[in-house]
């Protein structure tokens, strides 16, 4: 399907700027897919909304490092183009840029983000928010930063759901793709041994932090920074995991799929999520083919969260 990227900019920004992207797709499928890409490269305070008056489904994300907008728009459209060749259709859409001033962004954003829950105990709040938690509730400080994985895009949601689920107290478990550390602090406060990943280390570093403002930065866990799952294998040879938990776009899981292979302990599983529904027999398919087991597959909206286990 042809694709109508029209962009307007309004530059020269000043060190107190932040950089405003505004992407316009024709449906609320396509919307969602680029909601993914804006938050895996590091956007803050990603927000979606659906056409309701209009014809348009918008994504609106936020850079505090408005110097390289150019540098973040071919990002974008690279990653638009990649989302075509998996299936993922975007379709004619419209990007948009400018520039706010900080005072701007300081009362626009907090809008989008208040407590949540996910699950039965799970509650995810921003640090500015006072919330009550009930008896056997668990609360996860979780800030907008410039990492994916606030807890509010389904992806997210159906992994924390996912590790709700499982009997996690004294197994060990593998985030691969830990994005802002959200499924690493539900592990550990579930009571797992984790190890979290990431190839940015933008991530790395908001991993770590939000495992301190956690308060379970005392769990030691490592967080990795490398390709797929080559730093776990580097860092800890043959070791292998109750539970790989990947919170990422569906071609990533396909890539990293062989290399899971060799870290899941016997009887282990792997749980995948960012499988968007045009993408999920195909998927399904690949991963049957290099022996993965269906155990449990869950949807929300147009996205899929898969439990393999090996055959």
């Amino acid at each position: 399907m042809a694709m109508n990227a029209e962009i307007s900019s309004q530059k020269k920004a000043s060190d107190s700027c932040l950089l405003k992207i505004i992407v316009k797709t024709g449906s609320e499928r396509a919307a969602e897919a680029v909601s993914i890409c804006l938050e895996q490269m590091g956007l803050q305070c990603v927000a979606f909304e659906a056409g309701a008056d209009s014809i348009f489904s918008t994504v609106t994300g936020y850079s505090d490092t408005p110097d390289r907008d150019a540098e973040i728009l071919q990002d974008l459209h690279g990653r638009i183009r990649d989302l075509e060749h998996f299936d993922i259709s975007i379709g004619d859409h419209s990007v948009e840029c400018t520039i706010l001033q900080n005072e701007d962004w300081a009362t626009s954003w907090k809008k989008y983000f208040k407590p949540m829950r996910v699950g039965t105990s799970l509650v995810v709040s921003p640090s500015w928010e006072e919330v009550e938690v009930g008896e056997g509730d668990i609360l996860i400080i979780m800030d907008p930063r410039n990492a994916f994985g606030t807890g509010q895009h389904p992806t997210t949601a159906l992994c924390l759901r996912a590790l709700e689920r499982l009997d996690l107290k004294g197994r060990s478990v593998l985030d691969l793709g830990c994005g802002s550390g959200i499924l690493t602090i539900a592990a550990l406060k579930f009571g797992a041994d984790v190890v979290a990943a990431d190839y940015d280390p933008d991530c790395i570093t908001v991993t770590t932090e939000n495992l301190e403002i956690n308060g379970v930065a005392d769990r030691n866990t490592p967080v990795l920074s490398g390709n797929l799952a080559e730093p776990v294998a580097e860092h800890f040879p043959g070791r292998v995991f109750d539970f790989v938990v990947a919170n990422i776009l569906h071609h990533i899981v396909l890539a990293a799929a062989p290399q899971v292979k060799s870290l899941l302990a016997s009887g282990g599983l792997f749980i995948t999520s960012g499988i968007i529904d045009t993408a999920f027999d195909g998927f399904m398919s690949e991963m049957g083919k290099m022996g993965y087991v269906t155990r449990e597959v869950c949807r929300e909206a147009e996205w899929y969260q898969v439990t393999f286990a090996l055959d």
